[in-house]
């Protein structure tokens, strides 16, 4: 008897998913927040996997790259840059593939078949997806190209070898020792192609080459690392160039050796940083970055948005890398971070003055510079003169500004020259930290005045003089002194002081001598004119008139009385 199941053949695959494939935070500077991401194992065997992060985007203009004197741009658009230039744009980063890659065997002017890249690869403008390797030292993209025997030549040239990328081109002979390895690394979208020559000596022996070439991904740059690049004294070339052979870029040509450990980039029109044109992202964490999943499991991640570690507001994007031992293909997550900060200015008139007993009026502008909508506190500090705000808080949205005032009242005892300074502050009501203050200073306008009162008259017998008393005010604002002048007088006439100092309100007598002449007559009269002036503003003065009569001589007889 024959017994038939039906049971369901299970792979032995690991097989990686993860949810979600996107995640987007909006965070104002200095906020942390933390998402969650969960890998599950959908297959029969367990597998490790980890994780990199590789920034996309970010709010900062990419530095314009100065190019290498060695190679200005070619006519596409290419440049190149060196490790021995300043701007650290490429670093030696030999990735030593000869246990992991697959071996090409070339003999001595030899042409290999098509090697996969493992993703297109653009070149002077053309999609390639697989190169063809010389066994004398540099690749072409063309199928059908001569192997460049024996000779390094100008680039570019046209002619067969054309569309060729040349690390080391003259006569090399891997048939003769050494080995030729190629492999494809990374995670898409970020994966980088190696071609390595490791000990290929040149055609006779010896001045053995070793040096690999890497095509990235998407910036669709070219390296050139070299670890040793000796010279048998023939003339060798390194460069690039397009299809056609007539636009391309000679970074080296000549009987000299280069390096050792030299690297070399050819950076794609467009492109600002060499290798994939990303870095990792300093915003972004996962926690925990690797680990392994058994069969049916999970394993939930952390994906950590960081603020602080930027310092410009703006939208910053990345991508999520997946690798390790599972077996399927795995697409990138995307993380979008959007940093908002929270910012004001304030703005308007800082200065003004009025008379004691005024108010003076400021109007401050305040416009929301932030990237969110906020309310601003207000408030006044460190015066000494009443001052107060039209309002206590403002709301507004993103580039929106609106005004308040701030009024500030002059005692009405002040003084010229006084002033009085506030500090208004406004603060965010969502972020305490963030604020920004003006001040206001306020002073009192200096004024200038002086009156003079008492005697205006008076009479005296000749040879006497006649005293008058005047009382001389300052009616000004300010401390000030005063020119006493006299005018207008035939008489003898004198002040008992020429010059006072008062203050605000202060005020002094001052004796004015007038002396009647002897040889006036009774009736005769003089004037004098006396005046007070201003040292500080000579246009402030007041004056009053003093007129003395001169008086007959009064003669007293005895009265005789006769008895009848």
């Amino acid at each position: 008897m024959t017994t038939t199941t039906d049971f369901a053949l299970l792979p032995i695959a690991a097989v990686l998913d993860y949810a979600p494939d996107f995640f987007e935070e909006t965070l104002v500077f200095g906020d942390i927040v933390t998402h969650s991401m969960t890998i599950s194992n959908l297959g029969t065997v367990p597998f490790d996997f980890s994780l990199v992060d590789v920034e996309t985007g970010n709010p900062l203009e990419p530095t314009s790259l100065a190019p290498s004197i060695t190679c200005p741009p070619d006519s596409f658009g290419y440049t190149c840059t060196d490790s021995t230039e300043p701007d650290g744009l490429v670093a030696y980063n030999f990735e030593d593939i000869s246990g992991t890659g697959t071996v090409v065997t070339l003999s001595d002017d030899q042409v290999s078949g098509a090697i996969p890249i493992g993703f297109d690869f653009t070149y002077y403008g053309m999609d390639y997806t697989s190169a063809y390797i010389s066994s004398n030292g540099f690749l072409t993209m063309l199928p059908g190209q001569s192997n460049g025997c024996c000779t390094g030549q100008p680039i570019p040239t046209p002619g067969s070898p054309d569309g060729m990328i040349a690390g080391w081109w003259e006569d090399l002979n891997p048939g003769a020792g050494g080995a030729i390895h190629y492999q494809t690394m990374g995670v898409a979208p970020f994966r980088y192609f190696i071609i390595q020559f490791t000990d290929v000596p040149h055609f006779g022996g010896g001045n053995n080459v070793t040096m690999q070439y890497k095509l990235f991904e998407g910036s669709n740059n070219v390296e050139v690392h070299y670890m040793n690049a000796p010279s048998d004294g023939g003339t060798h070339s390194a460069g690039i160039e397009n299809e056609f052979g007539t636009v391309g870029l000679q970074y080296y040509l000549g009987t000299d050796g280069l390096g050792p450990n030299l690297a070399v980039c050819y950076l794609y029109p467009g492109q600002f940083a060499c290798g994939s044109g990303g870095e990792d992202a300093p915003w972004l964490d996962e926690v925990p970055d690797s680990g392994t999943v058994g069969p049916g499991g999970m394993m939930d991640v952390s994906i950590v948005f960081d603020s602080t570690a930027v310092t410009e507001s703006g939208t910053y994007t990345a991508s999520i890398l997946f690798s390790g031992t599972f077996d399927n293909m795995v697409m990138p997550a995307t993380a979008v971070m959007h940093v908002l900060n929270y910012s004001m200015d304030m703005s308007g008139d800082m200065a003004s003055s009025g008379n004691p007993g005024e108010t003076v009026d400021y109007q401050v502008t305040i416009t929301n510079t932030g990237g969110i909508s906020d309310t601003y506190q207000l408030a006044v500090s460190g015066h000494s003169w009443t001052t107060t705000l039209s309002t206590n808080s403002i709301s507004l949205d993103v580039g929106e500004s609106d005004t308040f005032m701030v009024s500030v009242m002059i005692p009405a005892g002040a003084f010229g020259g006084d002033e009085d300074t506030a500090t208004v502050t406004a603060t965010s009501v969502n972020d305490p930290g963030t604020s920004d203050t003006m001040q206001v200073t306020t002073s009192v306008d200096t004024s200038y005045g002086v009156s003079l009162a008492g005697d205006t008259s008076g009479d005296g017998t000749p040879g006497t003089t006649v005293m008058y008393t005047l009382e001389v005010m300052n009616d000004g604002n300010v401390t000030d002194t005063f020119n006493l002048t006299l005018s207008g007088n035939a008489w003898t006439t004198s002040l008992s002081m020429s010059s006072v100092m008062l203050a605000p309100g202060e005020s002094i007598l001052v004796n004015v001598s007038v002396l009647v002449p002897a040889g006036v007559t009774e009736g005769d009269m003089d004037t004098v004119t006396v005046t007070a002036t201003s040292a500080g503003d000579p246009g402030t003065s007041d004056s009053q008139n003093i007129t003395t009569t001169a008086t007959a001589h009064l003669m007293y007889l005895p009265i005789i009385l006769r008895q009848p």
